[in-house]
């Protein structure tokens, strides 16, 4: 299996989400709050948080450099086959990064991984099921901060596109 080498960004992954919302003048609201890594502990911690919260999930495709940030409602679950499909890969080649991984290669902390296009060679999927019109919250480089938006806002980031990523069934964002 062949190493991935998704360089972290130059700058930390919340400076760098911060630079690239201020350069595409996307408005959008900061939620600072305790450090939580899980679903579970945000649901605990912060549930005001959770209400269109997305979970954003780091993929690397085996044999090529490429890792794909996959961003789905935060019960959803990633449908392996349509990402596969969605990223033009063999289903096999799809390997999940692990939390040591996410944080080597990509800068994110566990709990802040948010759907970001802050390096160029991460591409980055939005279940097609939220809706372009809803608010979200997403990962906002580390596990202390949240970032709310629109997204549509979002989808306006070169590099982030749409597809259907989540398996059938599974919970989906409604719009606000």
């Amino acid at each position: 299996m062949q190493a991935h080498v998704t360089a972290a960004p130059d700058a930390d992954p919340v400076s760098a989400i911060a630079a690239l919302l201020a350069q595409h003048a996307i408005d959008h609201t900061r939620h600072w709050h305790v450090a939580v890594r899980t679903i579970a502990e945000a649901r605990a911690q912060v549930p005001q948080l959770t209400v269109g919260l997305l979970k954003t999930v780091a993929f690397a495709i085996t044999g090529t450099p490429r890792v794909a940030l996959v961003a789905v409602a935060c019960d959803a679950q990633v449908d392996y086959r349509q990402l596969a499909h969605a990223l033009a890969c063999s289903r096999r080649a799809l390997r999940l990064l692990s939390p040591a991984q996410v944080t080597a290669e990509l800068g994110f902390e566990v709990g802040g991984v948010g759907p970001f296009p802050i390096t160029p060679d991460l591409e980055v999927l939005v279940d097609a099921a939220i809706a372009p019109g809803t608010r979200v919250k997403v990962g906002g480089g580390c596990a202390t901060l949240t970032i709310e938006l629109l997204l549509a806002d979002l989808l306006r980031l070169a590099g982030v596109r749409v597809a259907a990523v989540a398996r059938p069934g599974t919970l989906t964002v409604e719009s606000a």
